[in-house]
């Protein structure tokens, strides 16, 4: 929870940006948006002192969250011979690996964002919550993405509003999944 919290201290608002700047943002070119923000008034340019991985706040749109996210979510189906799945598997074990996303094209080394905090919700409660540590050899494949044992994802959760979210050290959004 004070995790949480000092996350959404953190974050800067996007609302009042210029409609040019938060399209860009949604389309998650993030260097393109700093350099409209500095063209743009003062008043109204993102906050330059920070990473576009800040550029959220609570009130904005799920898609800008995701969109800012640094990685993306791998999931590996445990019960079905750890195939990669492009879901959460229902009524399996998952192996979830918070991962650098290959179409960003920009190489992010997951590993200096350990330790990670991961959060599982339903419906907006927090059923599941684990940490990946701060050893790389022990729980990253590389710098392409780092991995723990996930929970056993409960059937009963298929028509219900699931998010994931993995949170580094410093408090950047590293990988959101949510549910249709």
């Amino acid at each position: 929870r004070k995790c949480e919290e000092q996350r959404e201290e953190q974050y800067d608002t996007a609302s009042n940006c210029p409609k040019q700047t938060q399209r860009c943002m949604q389309k998650n070119k993030f260097q393109e948006c700093l350099k409209q923000g500095m063209e743009t008034s003062a008043s109204s340019a993102i906050s330059l002192s920070r990473p576009a991985s800040y550029v959220l706040s609570s009130s904005q749109s799920q898609a800008r969250e995701e969109a800012t996210a640094l990685g993306v979510w791998e999931f590996l189906d445990t019960d079905a011979d750890w195939q990669k799945v492009t879901s959460l598997p229902f009524g399996h074990r998952v192996h979830l690996i918070v991962a650098s996303n290959p179409s960003s094209g920009t190489a992010v080394d997951m590993r200096t964002f350990l330790p990670m905090d991961l959060t599982l919700s339903v419906n907006g409660e927090q059923v599941w919550r684990s940490t990946i540590g701060e050893a790389p050899e022990q729980t990253c494949r590389g710098a392409t993405g780092c991995s723990i044992d996930g929970p056993y994802v409960d059937p009963a959760w298929q028509s219900q509003r699931i998010e994931l979210i993995a949170v580094g050290r410093g408090g950047e959004v590293l990988a959101v999944f949510r549910s249709p």
